[in-house]
């Protein structure tokens, strides 16, 4: 029976964690692109901290924000949402020439990893029952992590062989 519930909300929990882990990834595999990203426009080092910055602080900002939407217009519709902002904004930002629509594109891109934080949590805390949640809320930490964790070695592999943009384009 504890099983019954997992397995009913399998698709789900597979979703929540593709998004926590190719977020987490993005947020921290840039960093290591930062070179190659200046080399690209010449900006100076100050100005491409902006392509970090810019997502950081979009995430920050929202944050607070997507969780208000999540109650309010349901959880799994901003989690959608933001899902499909951070996937397209992928996309344009490795067609759209120049450091500063890419710097725009980032601040747009950390909303909707914003929607994706905080609604993500509170999918699982709904859809699963009370004694596996601390289970299932642990893969999506460990997912989270894994990103985090292979964004520099992934990150710098994929900046070196096709460059930094490659990032985006193996981001869904």
């Amino acid at each position: 029976m504890r099983n019954k519930k997992i397995n009913e909300n399998g698709w789900l929990l597979i979703a929540i964690v593709i998004g926590s882990f190719f977020n987490s990834f993005m947020s921290s595999s840039l960093n290591i692109a930062m070179p190659a990203i200046n080399a690209e426009y010449g900006v100076g080092v100050a100005q491409v901290a902006w392509i970090s910055t810019s997502f950081l602080l979009a995430s920050a900002i929202g944050l607070l924000l997507a969780g208000w939407m999540a109650d309010r217009y349901g959880r799994r519709k901003i989690f959608l949402v933001g899902n499909a902002i951070f996937g397209f904004v992928s996309l344009l930002i490795v067609i759209v020439p120049g450091f500063y629509p890419a710097v725009v594109l980032r601040f747009v891109q950390g909303l909707g990893s914003a929607m994706i934080m905080a609604s993500a949590p509170a999918l699982i805390a709904s859809a699963f029952e009370t004694s596996r949640r601390g289970f299932v809320l642990g893969i999506q930490t460990t997912f989270t992590y894994i990103g985090l964790s292979l964004a520099p070695l992934l990150g710098g592999l994929l900046t070196q062989v096709l460059g930094w943009k490659s990032l985006f384009v193996f981001n869904p």
